[in-house]
Order: structure tokens, then sequence, then C-alpha cells
């Protein structure tokens, strides 16, 4: 993982003992920035059925992505976001036609409203990329308890996926609280671009 400087504190506390959960399976699973757990559902602007919804869209996905229709460990490396029946497809595939196809499969699966198909042409992601895109990730979930004229947003009102330095956001929110989370996330060390795929709520 490539060094970055991180000032001492709460946040960074935070910061490392994410990154330490993701990095040694001990986080819960994620599918569309909320946890698939009880408690988690308490903190989240989606109804509980629409949060078991998002997890069986992605899981429905990732079986359609099979060898059987081309998806293999050697032409593709799609990643899968759902939040409120929006889907976001990231990652890289060695042709248009599986780009496609992997749009067509999210489309076909109930209760999806909208696919947004970021995938690229090109080879998989490398692990020092990976290792940069998880560190983003997980600071900007950290940045989300410290949002300027906001305070506290609840990180699991906001979906996280980074892509070589990409940021993607899914959620519910304010038009104000998008704003300032925003402006957050694209001064983090590393952020290209962010992009937001947002609902409003106002």
């Amino acid at each position: 993982m490539t060094a970055r400087s991180l000032k001492n504190g709460p946040r960074t506390t935070l910061l490392l003992g994410l990154i330490a959960a993701l990095l040694c399976g001990c986080a819960p699973v994620i599918i569309g920035g909320a946890a698939a757990t009880g408690g988690a559902v308490a903190h989240d602007r989606r109804t509980t059925g629409s949060v078991v919804e998002d997890q069986t869209i992605g899981f429905k996905i990732r079986d359609r992505l099979n060898p059987q229709n081309g998806f293999t460990e050697e032409s593709s490396d799609i990643g899968i976001s759902s939040f409120n029946g929006l889907v976001l497809l990231t990652g890289t595939v060695t042709d248009n036609a599986l780009r496609q196809r992997a749009e067509t499969q999210a489309r076909e699966v109930e209760k999806v409203r909208i696919v947004y198909n970021e995938i690229r042409l090109g080879p998989p992601s490398s692990m020092q990329e990976d290792a940069d895109d998880l560190f983003i990730t997980t600071q900007a979930k950290a940045e989300l308890f410290h949002v300027e004229g906001q305070g506290a947003i609840d990180p699991l009102r906001v979906s996280v996926t980074t892509v070589s330095g990409t940021v993607y956001l899914m959620g519910l929110l304010t038009r104000a609280e998008a704003d300032a989370v925003t402006e957050e996330i694209r001064h983090i060390g590393g952020v290209n671009k962010v992009i937001r795929l947002f609902e409003y709520l106002d």
C-alpha cells in the first residue's frame, strides 16, 4: 500500500481500524454501503425491505456473471454495488461485447431500476491499485464522520466505490449533504474524480 501522510487523532485511529478490519476479513459483508446486519438497518434511510432487496440484487447479478455467459477470471473483473435499486457496475472486461452483456444481465434482475455501467476495457487492476483504492474508500468513509457544515453523516447512508482513483458515491441524501460530502471526499489524497449517483431527499 502506498504510504500516505495522516494526521494524528481520532479520525486517523478510526481510519486505521477500518482498514485493518477490511484487510483481515473481520468487517461485515457490505453491499450498496449497508452492512448486512439488523443493527445497520436502523441507521439506513432505505426501508428494511429495500436493504434486503439491494443485497439480493447484488447476489443475483454476481450469479449471472458466470463462465457460461462468458465472464471468466481471464476475461472480466467486475464490481457490483446496489443501493435502493440503483446498480453500479465497475471494473474491467476484455471487450465491449462483455461490457454490454454485463449491463444487460444486471438490467434483467428483478427490482433493478437503473444501471450505471462504468466498466472499462482493459486488464484487471493490480494488487497495488486495489490497495490504493481500498485506502481511498476507507478514508472516505471515515471522513463522513466530519463533514464540514453538516456534522457527522452516517457512513451507512453513503455507498463509496473507488476505481483507479475515481470515487463513485450513491445514497439517499439532501442536496446540502451531497454537496458537503462531495467537497470533503474530493480533497482526499489520490482522488482523481468524484462521480455523484445520489438520489435526493429534497
